[in-house]
């Protein structure tokens, strides 16, 4: 239609131009006129056609985006919310899980602990129960092996040198120590008696007395050692 409108108006402009006169120049004028107000207002009735259909395509369009832009919101939406509850979900799950391993530690170190105590102080009694036992038949003059609680002890007249804190510690002479008064009775220290602190008490068979004390070293300094004290020196 445009190229057709085109081609009168030239048409109509080169026979002006080139000096038609008369009723030849006038009639061509009037009929590019009339084609060119026919094209006008088919080009018009174009425009206006094309503007109402365009009209509602263009409106269609923009509510198919909308809808697909609110349907993404949605959905966009809803998965934050289920990846936040499954986050949170795991979440309490993990605390909880730990929450009940730490209470099963907690409460099978008390147990452990317990029982550990429980044996140590059964380990103790029998220990010292043994050691009461087997003192009463022990003999310590003459000796220089004796058993107390089924484990055998060495006697030391002189003295006695033992390993403590990584070094050697030399006691000093038996004489160095002073008598014990029990009683009525004068006791005389008579010996060394590698025996430990528990099994270190009463009154052997023969009438002596094993007493657990700090004694005297030639190194300086004190240590805890089992002496037994006798009624005759």
């Amino acid at each position: 239609m445009k190229r057709k409108l085109t081609f009168i108006l030239t048409t109509a402009l080169v026979l002006a131009a080139a000096g038609m006169s008369g009723s030849a120049a006038k009639s061509t004028a009037r009929t590019a006129q009339d084609f060119s107000g026919t094209a006008t207002d088919i080009s018009a009735q174009a425009n206006q056609r094309k503007g109402r259909n365009a009209g509602p395509r263009n409106v269609g369009q923009r509510k198919a985006t909308t809808q697909r832009k609110a349907t993404s919101q949605r959905r966009a939406t809803s998965q934050r919310r289920s990846t936040s509850q499954r986050r949170a979900t795991t979440q309490r799950r993990a605390t909880s899980q730990r929450k009940a391993t730490s209470q099963r530690k907690a409460a099978s170190q008390r147990k452990a602990a317990s029982q550990r105590k429980a044996g140590q102080r059964n380990i103790r009694q029998r220990n010292v129960g043994q050691a009461r036992r087997g003192l009463h038949s022990v003999s310590i003059r003459g000796a220089r092996r004796v058993a107390v609680g089924g484990r055998h002890y060495s006697i030391w007249r002189g003295r006695h040198r033992v390993r403590r804190h990584g070094g050697w510690r030399t006691f000093v002479a038996l004489s160095a120590l002073g008598s014990l008064a029990f009683g009525t009775a004068t006791y005389y220290p008579y010996a060394y008696v590698s025996a430990p602190a528990p099994f270190c008490d009463g009154l052997t068979r023969d009438g002596c007395r094993l007493h657990w004390q700090a004694v005297r070293t030639v190194e300086g300094p004190t240590e805890f050692q089992c002496v037994a004290y006798c009624p005759w020196r």
